[in-house]
């Protein structure tokens, strides 16, 4: 109780760990509490893409180039091997239709600096043999990145507590209290001060925001990923369906050749080799609460849907499967903002994009709790804008509710 800390972060995933160490790098007396262990939730139960041809144009692929040109910087100062790596990156259409919108996304990202092009039907499968010998192109990404997202969280951590930074994991947060210096962390193990107090707990933000009063408007969106055996070289790159920007944006003015069970669990192909061999498939999202169970029904219309692009899948073993968390914002953009409690700001709900967008969001909390010039202009990432909707205002502030 005598240590008044500037800062207390509230989370020990991908945000929380980021957050930590560039706030701790500049000098700043932080503390991180994780209830659980480092990386153990949603930031251990997702793949290590950092892309950005699944964004939006605009400030959002603005957000995650910011993000790929920090990686490199901030992975040369860990003292982990985060296992990072420079790579390229696929989407493969189904039909003549999605390659006519892809032309149009790859030709806007291209115009804005995004090094994408098209790929025809002969250059496709000369880069990926075991496609689907029906898939009529695609788009080429140059420059992405991929990370073990929980060597990420770890080296980012033991480098934030050389800085000075302090932890403790297995140490829920009980309450928060409003004080004259700032707040009172209540824990089952102790008490702690600190001035600033940022919310980065993912999909259990919430429930830091409303120990003061604050309604996040958060929900956990639930993502399944399944894992095959040993595979050498069967894909060279994570290649993903284009039809994944759609799901993930929820956009219904895109169809697919899909089953209902597709279109329910919001599954698109993805394939990803790792460094260890092994290939990770998704990809699903669907809203179940807080279940992290795995089902039968998601995974079948995974499998299904990969097959549909790398029907050699079907000869593969699958080993082991796991279910994950994604926080989820009706605008599919994460809060990082201050909030009407003075020094009570979060940093969440990046839903698929906790892993890509960690570095600069750390940095980024960094520069506005320490008021510095920003890096990037966070007014669309305010957390008002949700106050702002109108009550029952379709893909507002109501159907956070939902």
């Amino acid at each position: 109780m005598k240590q008044i800390y500037d800062t207390a972060i509230i989370g020990g995933g991908a945000i929380g760990t980021a957050t930590a160490y560039f706030l701790a790098k500049s000098g700043q007396k932080v503390l991180l509490l994780e209830r659980g262990s480092v990386a153990g939730e949603s930031s251990s139960k997702c793949d290590g893409n950092v892309q950005v041809g699944d964004s939006p144009a605009g400030t959002d692929t603005e957000m995650i180039c910011k993000s790929l040109q920090l990686f490199p910087q901030v992975v040369k100062d860990l003292d982990l091997d985060v296992q990072w790596k420079s790579c390229t990156s696929m989407f493969a259409f189904e039909t003549e239709a999605e390659q006519e919108a892809g032309r149009l996304l790859a030709e806007e990202k291209y115009a804005a600096g995004v090094p994408m092009r098209m790929l025809d039907k002969q250059e496709i499968h000369f880069l990926e043999p075991n496609l689907a010998s029906d898939i009529p192109g695609g788009i080429l990404t140059d420059g992405d990145g991929q990370v073990n997202p929980m060597l990420l969280c770890l080296g980012l951590l033991r480098r934030a507590v050389q800085y000075g930074a302090v932890f403790y994991t297995g140490t829920r947060v009980q309450s928060l209290e409003k004080t004259d210096g700032g707040f009172l962390i209540r824990t089952l193990e102790q008490d702690y001060r600190a001035v600033n107090v940022v919310a980065a707990a993912g999909v259990w933000t919430p429930d830091i925001g409303r120990m003061v009063g604050i309604e996040v408007p958060i929900l956990p969106r639930q993502g399944q990923i399944l894992v095959t055996e040993t595979v050498n070289n069967f894909v060279h790159r994570t290649v993903t369906e284009f039809g994944y920007i759609m799901t993930r944006q929820e956009s219904r003015d895109f169809v697919r050749n899909t089953t209902p069970d597709m279109e329910k669990f919001g599954v698109a192909a993805l394939l990803e080799p790792t460094e260890g061999g092994t290939l990770l498939i998704g990809s699903s999202r669907r809203f179940d609460g807080y279940n992290i169970q795995n089902d039968d029904r998601v995974i079948r219309a995974m499998v299904q849907r990969v097959c549909r692009f790398f029907p050699k899948l079907a000869d593969i073993h699958m080993i082991r499967c796991y279910a994950g968390l994604r926080p989820y914002t009706a605008d599919h953009r994460p809060i990082l903002s201050a909030t009407p409690m003075e020094g009570f700001y979060i940093a969440s709900g990046h839903e698929g994009s906790g892993i890509a967008l960690s570095v600069i969001t750390g940095l980024l909390m960094d520069e506005l709790l320490c008021g510095r010039p920003l890096s990037l202009d966070l007014e669309p990432y305010r957390f008002s804008r949700f106050q702002e909707k109108v009550s029952g205002q379709t893909g507002g502030y109501a159907r956070m509710n939902m």
